[in-house]
């Protein structure tokens, strides 16, 4: 409906501006015979006053005076319905761009880690990406979900892939068997040494992220930007309607005014923040260059599965 609106006032503007032309395409002429009649003889303009011919000088003037007043305006509704609707086809573009990354939760894909190979080493043991000749290798890695990161203040959402172990290890980094929870997992996010894999998505438009706030299950409320979607290894999160299970919405007490992979990969391996919360509804912020308009978008965890809604309100 929003894009309807903004082509209808697009179309409206141009049709003040094509009238405006028109306007003082016909008015020209009688403007030239008027400068002529002022600039003759005394006893023509007499005899000129004694019969209409065109417009006076004066007249003209209004005319072409009320005319650039509305052209004026003309050319501002235009550029406000041309700022308006690259704002809203730019939230668009968000909202779908973080609904597909939500989805690909669960499918067991690589987005941003082609060339490498996952194996699980250290202590405590974790997966690490290596590079490799040809193809991606999974053998002790387990893709877990998605983590964001929405820096206050940026013009970038960060996507990053975040792998986790396939079996829980023991001493001497032996397998023990399947993890089944996120914590047997030890989660973090596909980070390869020297080499940056996270996918950045630019907001068109220099849109700028304004806030970035969780509602928690529990309640609670959390300031935070960075939400991962992780695979639910308890295996009660329902399924889709093609069968991939829906993710589980983790937010954790991280703020960041830039984009930063090492306090994200802190964060997500337990080191830099808390535990992670469950979210119900992570809201955020937008604004537009203008400073004019703003709009939010409420990305919701429920029992079928995580949602995004785009509103266009005032938020904060």
């Amino acid at each position: 409906m929003s894009k309807v609106q903004g082509s209808q006032g697009a179309k409206r503007a141009r049709r003040i501006c094509n009238t405006l032309s028109e306007l003082r395409t016909q008015l020209a002429p009688q403007f030239a015979k008027s400068i002529v009649r002022v600039t003759g003889s005394a006893s023509k303009q007499d005899n000129a006053a004694q019969r209409p011919q065109g417009y006076t000088v004066i007249e003209v003037l209004i005319v072409l005076a009320i005319s650039g007043v509305i052209f004026v305006s003309g050319v501002v509704m235009f550029s406000g319905q041309s700022n308006s609707t690259a704002f809203e086809q730019s939230m668009q573009d968000t909202n779908s761009e973080i609904a597909t990354r939500i989805r690909g939760v669960g499918s067991s894909q690589f987005f941003n880690t082609e060339g490498y190979t996952c194996i699980v080493s250290g202590n405590p043991a974790r997966a690490i990406l290596t590079p490799s000749g040809g193809g991606t290798g999974q053998q002790d890695c387990l893709v877990v979900g998605t983590a964001v990161e929405v820096p206050t203040g940026a013009s970038n959402l960060y996507f990053y892939e975040v792998l986790g172990n396939r079996q829980v290890y023991g001493p001497g980094n032996n397998p023990l068997g399947p993890s089944t929870s996120l914590a047997e997992a030890n989660p973090t996010p596909a980070v390869a040494e020297g080499t940056d894999l996270t996918f950045s998505f630019k907001l068109a438009s220099d849109v700028k992220i304004i806030s970035s706030n969780i509602e928690a299950i529990d309640g609670s409320s959390l300031a935070s930007n960075l939400v991962s979607f992780y695979i639910d290894f308890s295996g009660e999160a329902p399924t889709t309607g093609s069968g991939v299970q829906t993710s589980v919405a983790k937010a954790y007490n991280y703020e960041s005014a830039g984009h930063d992979t090492s306090g994200v990969k802190n964060c997500i391996e337990g080191t830099g923040c808390q535990a992670p919360t469950d979210s119900k509804v992570w809201r955020i912020c937008f604004e537009s260059p203008s400073g004019n308009r703003r709009a939010q978008i409420d990305i919701t965890s429920q029992p079928t599965g995580v949602t995004t809604e785009l509103k266009f309100i005032n938020c904060t």
